[in-house]
């Protein structure tokens, strides 16, 4: 065992601090009395200012306390993990492209800008960025102060109003809007229409099951017996008051 530095011989005097100085100190240089030993270090240590003249009992305690923070654990380095922005567009380099993240599928898909598609990773095809709106018959733009409709609510009107439809249209508007409904942005009365169509649209009336067209109820009259079952009627379905 190497000797220890006269000026750091105290430490002999409170059992485990020579043992615990071995662990915490690389190899056992600390007995050593010169800049890599353990009294030329508390020189350097403000707090140890002059412990060359306290007494035995002070300078165990204070190194006991100095080793208690040399051998705290290491706390675990925390890992910062980087939030990747996906509301922009990411370059590939391996792919030699622009990649937009799906929210619908948490995956960033390859896009070509050209034809406004993206590559399907699991289908392995280009597919269109925005779906082909399906049951929607195309529509021919709509001019004049309906120029903001969607293809989908232009065929409604339509389907409402029948080909014809700007005139009746602009009437319902102006009725549930107000007169000057065109002024509004066209981004809002898209989609106030999106809440009114639905609205508009009533169920056909249904004639009852048992009025016969040209024949009014409160003009019905009971059948006789007699009459009846000459037309082939049951009983219960006549008037049994006559015969």
């Amino acid at each position: 065992m190497t000797d220890i530095s006269s000026r750091i011989s105290w430490v002999l005097q409170k059992d485990t601090l020579a043992e615990r100085l071995d662990k915490a100190w690389s190899g056992q240089t600390w007995r050593n009395d010169d800049a890599d030993g353990l009294a030329a270090h508390l020189d350097t240590l403000t707090a140890w200012s002059g412990w060359q003249s306290w007494d035995v009992g002070k300078q165990c305690d204070e190194l006991d306390r100095l080793l208690g923070q040399w051998e705290q654990p290491e706390q675990p380095q925390q890992v910062v993990q980087q939030v990747e922005d996906t509301s922009k567009p990411r370059w590939n380099a391996a792919t030699g492209y622009w990649e937009i993240y799906r929210t619908d599928r948490q995956e960033w898909w390859a896009h070509d800008s050209g034809s406004d598609s993206w590559f399907d990773p699991v289908a392995q095809a280009w597919v269109p960025r925005v779906p082909v709106a399906r049951d929607v018959e195309p529509v021919t733009p709509v001019e004049g102060p309906f120029d903001w409709v969607t293809d989908e609510q232009a065929s409604a009107f339509r389907d409402l109003y029948g080909v014809d439809w700007v005139g009746p249209a602009a009437g319902t508007l102006a009725e549930k809007w107000g007169a000057d409904w065109q002024q509004h942005p066209a981004e809002h009365k898209r989609a106030w229409l999106t809440d009114l169509l639905p609205t508009l649209v009533t169920a056909p009336e249904i004639e009852a099951d048992w009025e016969l067209p040209g024949f009014e109820v409160e003009d019905a009259k009971p059948i006789k017996l007699a009459e009846g079952r000459e037309l082939g009627l049951d009983d219960e379905d006549m008037d049994d008051s006559t015969d």
